[in-house]
């Protein structure tokens, strides 16, 4: 993404900020609504394409915006072709990546990145060992979904699965979520995934969004879960289960719980219990996820007879269990698994997307 550091992303912008912009200027508010419009429904890449504006009006977006997409740099599809990966240039030296998911009848899912890199530094997740590089803007995110939209149309869902803690990034996130409302991806084909983030499930609870909301849990035992998930020292369970019973009564959102199968870690009888007890005291789904590989960890996917077990357990118990398909895997981009580098060198004299140099960091 080029950007001009006096001009300001007009990918970000709500339709009212924009109405009310153009008037300061001693345009029509209409012109702001025009604008939005070839933003993010004709996804314009150049003011000079509006040719229904005024020529002065164009030649003042020139001097105080620019367009900012995301420029992908890489794409790569699974061989079942039910997943690809596209990998976004942020700046020269940051790149996130975003995958869209489909496959199942006419249904298409976008997971998107909040964060280049992440904090959280969960046990199973190639992202949380690249370090935290930066929050993503609103623009960022955004601009995510609408280069996604162009290649593959309107999506059934978007998914906050992608790099990053959302909820570390909350106000970018909300400012997100309006911006996707507004151009009709409503909240209710939203999911934000969190570690736990205790606090902020309070504050998405009480903002007038309410997207639904996926709990990595890691495990029901306290210790094993503080070793899965670091930030889980200062998100104690207990915690957790309060502000999960909050956000599903003052949402009217089923909660889901997503839980990381890895053998050894987190797959004892004991855990199938304590995850029943959980689901059963919070009201919440559970998806089950069977670890994907990631280079480094030492960590492994569960048996299939441990999968069994564990649904039998939570069934048995009467809690509404899910075990998400993982697509992807080929190309590193099931769930824990996106993870580029930051060190990016950018192409010299406009050559091709293809000549970028990116490495990735050891996950």
């Amino acid at each position: 993404m080029s950007k001009d550091k006096e001009k300001t992303n007009i990918i970000g912008e709500m339709e009212e900020t924009l109405r009310t912009r153009v008037q300061s200027w001693g345009f029509s508010a209409f012109h702001g609504s025009q604008i939005f419009n070839w933003v993010y429904r004709k996804y314009s890449k150049s003011f000079e394409e509006m040719t229904d504006l005024p020529k002065n009006l164009r030649e003042k977006l020139e001097k105080q915006f620019f367009i900012g997409y995301p420029r992908v740099i890489q794409t790569i599809e699974a061989k079942k072709k039910d997943a690809k990966k596209y990998s976004f240039l942020l700046e020269k030296n940051t790149a996130i990546e975003s995958v869209v998911l489909s496959g199942d009848g006419e249904r298409t899912s976008f997971c998107i990145s909040s964060q280049a890199g992440c904090a959280v530094k969960c046990l199973y997740c190639a992202t949380g060992r690249m370090g935290f590089i930066r929050n993503l803007t609103s623009g960022e995110i955004v601009g995510q979904v609408l280069t996604l939209m162009e290649n593959h149309g309107k999506p059934s869902s978007v998914l906050f699965m992608g790099m990053g803690e959302p909820l570390f990034n909350f106000e970018s996130v909300v400012s997100a979520l309006r911006l996707l409302s507004s151009i009709g991806i409503g909240v209710r084909k939203t999911v934000i995934s969190t570690c736990g983030i205790t606090a902020r499930i309070y504050d998405l609870a009480r903002a007038d969004l309410h997207p639904r909301l996926a709990v990595s849990i890691g495990s029901a035992i306290e210790e094993t879960r503080r070793k899965i998930i670091p930030v889980a020292k200062s998100n104690p369970l207990q915690d957790l289960k309060n502000a999960v019973v909050f956000y599903r009564k003052n949402t009217g959102k089923r909660v889901s719980l997503e839980y990381t199968l890895m053998r050894g870690v987190n797959d004892s009888a004991e855990d199938a219990r304590t995850l029943a007890q959980f689901a059963q005291e919070t009201g919440c789904h559970v998806n089950l996820i069977r670890f994907n590989r990631v280079e480094g960890t030492g960590l492994s996917p569960p048996s299939t007879k441990t999968v069994f077990f564990f649904r039998d357990t939570l069934e048995r118990r009467g809690i509404v269990v899910s075990e998400r398909y993982r697509k992807g895997r080929d190309i590193s981009a099931s769930c824990g698994q996106l993870a580029w580098g930051v060190n990016v060198r950018a192409p010299v004299n406009g050559s091709s997307p293809r000549s970028f140099s990116i490495r990735r960091k050891n996950a």
